[in-house]
């Protein structure tokens, strides 16, 4: 095996904040959840191995021109190259302030009902918090540490965009991150004293560089890609005179309720941290829904419709929206509901034959909601963006389709109506 040979090592610590919620299965069953976050023994903090950063590393320079060299090193050798990986990334460690449980269900695709056993549900750490990615990145002989610095600048580019993520659900926008700050500092191996400095997570040590992601955005370009992207990003809002509901059984236990009278039903709420570390509730519409209730079945049925062999629509959805061997090529994060106002709706329950009265139940629905979600198009499939774009457009107030023909949530037969209000697409690297 081909051992490291290097006189130098540049250590790089990165602070990030998740922009969105990140679901780090541990494998074990949750008291409340079908699956538990990876977490220390004491349950005090979400734990993120090393190797959750290098498979991350090892992606992202994959995507860019010219990189695709460093990621075959990242610890990922086929039979022809041995060796061992110049990148050693630490653990991080997140302090939980709070998590969320997120339901969800399998559909059969081919028959639009719900799979056997289909019911199931995941931890997920709130968007908010904060932590740091800490690696050493051992120099070949005669390589600059001005050579890395452009390719890791490039990397850091990826990570803060909406493409790349840690964890479970990419497909649901889940993982993704926001780069605050770099930090870099070149070490001599030959120096005994800088030696003893390597695995050290040591903040007042003195760093090389230290600058704000903002200010080095500024001044450096987007990379040029091997496999390029596209977002699509959208305004919508709730129709005039609609209701809306996501809806689970409980609201959480942040959320301010002031009803009399409890509903059945709640509206989707999720948790933010804020600046201060405290977590905050929001409304919000879960990408799981609009992803799969807007786009996915919308798409399927205007393939259907036009006349393509079934075949060849499984295929096609497969890979545009994943499959269990395949994570698709779609994406959308949670959306956040503005000036949102809740109203409780009482609702009966009638006999089809006796028209009596059968049950009484309540729900709680959004009325006058603003929202904005953006779609990651991991791959420029021309097809597939195409109708994207008509479904979005048809959503607008004048749109082809007919009014509410769209809809998503609770008793969507009668309420769940957005309106479309902006479409704003963008190429990565720009065109």
């Amino acid at each position: 095996m081909e051992l490291i040979n290097s006189s130098n090592a540049l250590a790089v610590s990165i602070d990030i904040r998740f922009r969105t919620c990140l679901m780090l299965r541990s494998g074990n069953t949750g008291e409340f959840s079908d699956s538990e976050i990876e977490m220390t023994p004491e349950k005090e903090s979400v734990h993120i191995s090393g190797y959750v950063w290098a498979s991350l590393f090892r992606r992202v320079f994959s995507r860019i021109k010219g990189a695709e060299g460093i990621a075959r090193e990242i610890g990922d050798y086929d039979a022809s190259q041995q060796g061992i990986s110049r990148f050693w990334a630490d653990a991080s460690f997140v302090k939980m302030v709070h998590s969320d449980i997120r339901p969800g269900i399998r559909i059969d695709r081919a028959y639009g009902s719900i799979e056997a056993g289909a019911l199931f549900s995941d931890e997920v750490v709130s968007p908010g918090h904060c932590t740091s990615i800490d690696f050493i990145w051992f120099l070949k002989q005669g390589e600059s540490e001005s050579a890395v610095l452009r390719h890791l600048l490039s990397a850091l580019h990826l990570i803060d965009s909406p493409v790349e993520s840690i964890g479970g659900g990419w497909s649901y926008g889940f993982g993704r991150m926001e780069v605050l700050m770099l930090r870099t500092r070149l070490l001599d191996l030959k120096d005994s004293g800088q030696r003893k400095n390597l695995f050290k997570k040591d903040r007042s040590l003195p760093w090389d560089m230290e600058k704000s992601w903002d200010l080095i955005k500024s001044e450096t370009c987007f990379p040029d890609l091997v496999t390029p992207f596209e977002t699509i990003k959208v305004t919508a809002n709730i129709a005039d005179g609609q209701y809306l509901s996501v809806a689970v059984s409980h609201p959480g236990i942040h959320a301010p309720v002031s009803y009399a009278k409890l509903p059945d039903s709640f509206v989707f709420r999720g948790i933010r941290i804020n600046g201060s570390h405290q977590p905050v509730p929001e409304f919000i519409i879960p990408g799981k829904a609009l992803r799969q209730a807007l786009f996915s079945a919308g798409i399927e049925r205007r393939l259907r419709s036009k006349g393509r062999k079934e075949s060849g629509v499984s295929d096609l959805m497969d890979r545009w929206f994943g499959s269990t061997n395949n994570r698709g090529l779609v994406a959308i994060a949670d959306a956040r509901v503005d000036n949102a106002k809740p109203v409780v709706i009482n609702r009966i329950q009638l006999c089809e034959h006796t028209l009596q009265n059968l049950n009484l139940f309540s729900g709680e629905y959004l009325q006058n909601g603003n929202f904005t979600f953006t779609i990651v198009l991991d791959e420029k499939e021309v097809e597939l963006g195409s109708h994207l774009i008509a479904i979005l457009e048809e959503m607008q107030p004048q749109g082809s389709s007919p009014p509410g023909w769209y809809r998503l949530g609770m008793t969507s037969t009668a309420t769940g109506q957005i309106a479309v209000t902006n479409i704003q697409t963008c190429n990565y690297p720009e065109e």
